[in-house]
């Protein structure tokens, strides 16, 4: 006997004793694991089932007919013969067994039956009509079934996930159907999300949409979500956080911080005209706290120790272990800059045996919570906007910075020579105009270490220019004539960086200007500075007319002094480069640069398009450490390569 055949053999054995109830609960795992992986093991599972189920049908009727004792031997001789491995083939064909009506006293029987019962006499058909019909409906019922239960259909698909407990849920015995389970009532909507880390249990599923659905529980590892109630009520509930909506004004909080803010509009009543209710409860498994107008947190922490603070408004708070009925409960009203724990207590009584209440205490440091959800303009500040006068959220352009003496520039001159041959003094200069640029410069490392800092940093990096720069340090494309109009060309690769999608720095060779991070963080303390990208070239057009002698420029950016990115003798054939440097809390300064490559500042048009540094929203708390939102939109392309 081959492998295979044994296989078979211990498979059709497996199968007859899971039927007959004497398989153990080892092999019968191990016998569903094949069902799931063996869509033939499966054919063969369904097949002895509706066997044993055409027998349960049709014994009774020929015991009946035929005065045999009992049933129960005749399916032991099926199991028998189907356990026998010279049986195998006989059934493996079971699938082909026909119906047929023994007319003929001569008609041979089918080969599985034909060792259990005798040939009916001509006088009375094998098979009615009827029990005809209930066979195959019966066939076709254990088969349907075996694919359902082989598939796994989901029962929480749209909108049943908030109906039910958030697990796939399965119909027993007792409970209704979930299709006879009423729709789900909708009481809010997600308004929010910031850095939210749902929950990895595995019979957890994490909400789909922004509707919220009364009975839905959201559990979230780390970050915010904020939910709206039709209500008005917005709650925000901070990770790590179990919470479960319970009423169209309330819900349990389990574990986490909640935030809860409410704006009364009268007393809240049924539409079945019902008395007026609180307009928001928070359940947890020690207290009941009730507002009456106000804005509260709400801590819950592993072991069900609730801890409630008032920042506006009044708030009722309850002790009472939850599920215990109200016996015993204590309440007290909280007022604006009020707290109160309410925790458990562990008694024991003369009789050895231990009770559990709830007492009053007053934390001794009251925890933190979110009181406003982050909400980012978007997700990076523009530095065009920085050198125009914004503060990074903007979309602010056509301004500037003379980088021979830091003053801000509020338009382009006219006469464009007086931008021509503008000589450096190796000087830096600060910008006190602007509270985020930290200073401009003119590179000329023929004269030794430049100063690129209020800080005192300096670089040696930079190439012997000659000290000369064009025009000015510019939010924006740059004009070179009025009559006719002609403008510095803002193309790299397929982008028009001085387009309305887009922003652009346009300093010609020969130029430096360094941000003030720090400064940035300072009036933004809720953002984090995570990285600067751009795309940088050089413009010009000389190139073009293979005559003329080689124009080409240099591209310097730097993070405290330090040198991050670097491109040399670069002209407009060399197109533009993805620059992505990422940014630690602890750096202060970033500096950009260009310099003429040491053949002259003249035709060099260098850019920086889309000058960004990337942020993300953070979370200061005392317990939660830091949430973040990442960033929707990172750099593309690779650091340092040219986009083509």
């Amino acid at each position: 006997m081959s492998a295979r055949d044994r296989e078979q053999a211990d498979l059709r054995s497996s199968i007859v004793q899971w039927c007959e109830r004497r398989l153990p609960e080892k092999d019968s795992h191990r016998l569903m694991r094949t069902l799931k992986s063996d869509a033939d093991a499966r054919r063969l599972f369904a097949e002895y089932n509706a066997l044993v189920a055409l027998l349960e049908l049709e014994i009774p009727t020929l015991l009946r007919e035929q005065e045999l004792p009992d049933a129960a031997p005749a399916t032991r001789a099926l199991g028998a013969e189907l356990e026998d491995s010279e049986a195998c083939g006989r059934w493996s064909n079971a699938h082909n067994i026909s119906f047929p009506h023994t007319e003929s006293p001569n008609l041979a029987p089918p080969p599985v039956v034909s060792p259990i019962v005798p040939s009916a006499p001509p006088s009375a058909p094998f098979v009615g009509e009827f029990v005809f019909s209930y066979m195959v409906a019966t066939v076709f019922m254990c088969l349907l079934l075996l694919g359902f239960w082989a598939y796994k259909l989901p029962s929480d698909r749209g909108s049943s996930i908030a109906s039910n407990e958030n697990s796939r849920g399965r119909t027993v015995f007792g409970e209704d159907s979930p299709h006879d389970r009423p729709a789900p009532v909708f009481v809010g909507h997600i308004t929010g999300i910031a850095g939210a880390k749902w929950s990895d249990e595995p019979n957890y599923i994490a909400p789909m949409g922004v509707r919220v659905a009364l009975g839905r529980t959201y559990k979230i590892k780390s970050g915010l979500l904020e939910i709206t109630y039709h209500s008005g009520a917005k709650v925000i509930l901070e990770g790590p956080c179990t919470y479960k909506v319970e009423s169209v004004a309330g819900g349990f909080l389990e574990r986490g911080k909640l935030t809860a803010r409410i704006i009364h509009q009268g007393p809240a009543a049924s539409a079945a005209g019902a008395k007026p209710q609180a307009v928001f409860i928070v359940h947890t498994p020690t207290a009941v706290v009730t507002d009456l107008g106000t804005e509260f947190g709400v801590e819950v922490d592993e072991n069900g120790d609730t801890t409630s603070y008032v920042f506006e408004g009044k708030i009722v708070v309850k002790a009472g272990i939850r599920g215990f009925g109200d016996s015993g409960i204590r309440e007290v009203q909280l007022g604006a800059g009020e707290s109160v724990m309410v925790g458990r207590v562990r008694e024991t009584h003369h009789n050895s045996t231990k009770t559990e209440t709830v007492h009053f205490t007053h934390p001794t440091t009251p925890p933190k919570f979110v009181l406003v959800f982050p909400r980012l303009k978007r997700n990076y500040l523009d530095l065009a906007d920085i050198v125009a006068g914004g503060d990074g959220f903007g979309d602010a352009r056509d301004r500037g910075i003379d980088a021979v003496n830091g003053r801000v520039v509020l338009s382009q001159p006219r006469d464009m020579s007086v931008l021509s041959g503008l000589h450096g003094d190796t000087r830096y200069h600060a910008v006190n105009e602007l509270p985020f640029v930290d200073g401009v410069f003119i590179p000329d490392g023929g004269e030794g270490p430049v100063q690129i800092t209020s800080a005192g940093h300096a670089s040696s990096d930079f190439v012997d220019t000659n000290n000369r720069t064009w025009n000015l340090i510019w939010a924006g494309q740059i004009v070179t004539e009025y009559t006719p109009k002609r403008t510095v060309s803002c193309w790299l690769g397929n982008a028009n960086y001085a387009g309305r999608r887009h922003s652009v720095l346009t300093m010609a060779s020969n130029k430096g200007i360094t941000f003030d991070l720090d400064a940035i963080r300072r009036k933004f303390p809720d953002v984090r500075l995570v990285r600067f990208t751009a795309v940088a070239g050089n413009t010009e057009m000389r190139s073009a007319n293979p005559q003329a002698p080689r124009v080409s420029a240099d591209l310097w950016v730097f993070v405290d002094g330090s040198l991050r990115f670097n491109k040399t003798d670069i002209n407009s054939a060399d197109d533009g480069f993805v620059v992505d440097i990422p940014l630690a809390p602890s750096e202060r300064f970033l500096t950009l640069a260009t310099t003429d490559a040491g053949n002259g500042h003249s035709f060099d048009w260098t850019i920086f398009g889309d000058p960004r540094l990337k942020i993300i929203s953070k979370i200061n708390d005392r317990t939660s450490g830091i949430h973040e939102t990442q960033p929707s939109h990172a750099a593309s392309g690779k650091e340092g390569a040219p986009i083509k």
